[in-house]
């Protein structure tokens, strides 16, 4: 079969949704299948370097809200329609509520939702001034917390205001028109409370790589902490790591892998608790290098303050080996297992969090045995094969119920 990809972004450093997108497309292309992809901004760099030969459309206007006034959208969009006569849309984040009913018309359309941006006007069912996740539907509260403010688009200095008209009808036309992916039963359990036919929706768990390695012969590991993912917010929880190793009685290290705007945030509050001496400040590494850091640690830690959708690097870690700490929220409990692949903590609780870093730390059996079974885990549940092959039966399922 042929599948078109619909995205936001291409190019650039290929991480996150880009890097999920060349893993399908490859994925695909050993089973025999054929992909092409349409985007609505290029970036620098050209991360169809990682597929090559692969097809791509400049379709501008894909990834805006949009009712009545994306002519050009959909003139390019008829190009690569005509080009390529798919046999299924495959859509990742984009928010052009005309194009997708377009699509619709002639063609199954399927989309991955990576994070809540078809139910939350800021995409990550957070609040501004607090650490609370918001409970509440995409609606009028959105207005009365000001979500409707986002940070300036690429290249632009000043907010964008985001249409709560226009998102309520994208969402609407995702449940009248397509069918879609989410990662976890809490993505899942959002979607629906938000008016989404449940039977429109497939639970599919990401997946990751498993490294060839000799697991057993990393072991024991040196007492040594890694915090891996981007520090452009709070929401990746770093302070809460930072105060969770203060009450630690077994002099952990802990390296940080990462960078953004809130690195700076992170090194002060580091210097505050008087940690210089057992924080290392990594910067950002390639993805060749990350496996570096995972198969040399104790543990990993994932102290997130946000729902997580899925948490893509709790399972990356268990692939390595390596047990995972990690706050319980939302689809993080997809993949820890407390007392079997590490610790799952109570939301935002750093004397919990303290007392499962002091417990791995006194006991490197216990660290062998939770990484041995996270990475079985992997294999049994998360793997590529079993993916592709849930992948798989989904397409053909969406192209059945047309």
């Amino acid at each position: 079969m042929k599948i078109l990809f619909l995205t936001n972004e291409w190019g650039g450093h290929p991480g996150g949704l880009r890097r999920y997108i060349v893993q399908v497309i490859t994925a695909l292309r050993t089973r025999g299948h054929s992909s092409a992809i349409a985007y609505a901004h290029r970036l620098e760099d050209q991360a169809s370097h990682h597929v090559a030969g692969l097809t791509e459309y400049l379709v501008p206007g894909l990834d805006e809200y949009a009712r009545g006034e994306s002519m050009q959208t959909l003139q390019k969009l008829q190009q690569a329609l005509a080009a390529e006569s798919p046999d299924l849309i495959f859509f990742h984040y984009i928010r052009n509520a005309q194009a997708v009913r377009y699509l619709a018309q002639d063609y199954p359309v399927l989309g991955m939702m990576h994070a809540y941006e078809a139910i939350c006007l800021r995409d990550s069912k957070r609040f501004y001034f607090s650490t609370k996740i918001c409970p509440h539907r995409l609606g009028w509260r959105c207005l009365l917390h000001g979500h409707f403010v986002r940070t300036p688009a690429r290249g632009e200095r000043f907010p964008r205001y985001i249409s709560l008209a226009k998102a309520r009808d994208f969402l609407q036309t995702c449940a009248e028109h397509t069918r879609l992916i989410v990662p976890s039963q809490f993505m899942q359990q959002a979607f629906v409370a938000n008016g989404f036919p449940e039977e429109r929706i497939f639970k599919l768990p990401h997946f990751t790589a498993v490294p060839a390695m000799e697991v057993e012969k990393s072991y024991p590991r040196e007492k040594k902490l890694l915090f891996l993912g981007r520090l452009t917010d709070r929401y990746k929880g770093i302070e809460y790591l930072l105060h969770a190793l203060k009450k630690t009685a077994s002099g952990v290290h802990l390296q940080v892998v990462g960078s953004g705007t809130y690195l700076a945030r992170a090194k002060r509050v580091t210097a505050q608790l008087g940690l210089q001496d057992r924080v290392q400040f990594m910067g950002w590494a390639p993805p060749d290098q990350v496996g570096n850091y995972y198969e040399k640690s104790m543990a990993l830690v994932v102290p997130s303050l946000w729902a997580e959708p899925f948490g893509l690097v709790g399972i990356e870690a268990m692939a390595h080996g390596t047990p995972v700490i990690a706050f319980g929220v939302g689809g993080m409990t997809e993949w820890i297992r407390d007392g079997v692949n590490g610790f799952e903590i109570p939301w935002l609780d750093t004397d919990a969090m303290a007392m499962a870093i002091d417990t791995l730390a006194a006991d490197p059996d216990l660290v062998k045995q939770y990484g041995i079974a996270g990475r079985k885990l992997v294999e049994e549940e998360f793997c590529e094969e079993l993916y592709m092959e849930r992948l798989l039966e989904i397409f053909d399922r969406v192209m059945v119920a047309r």
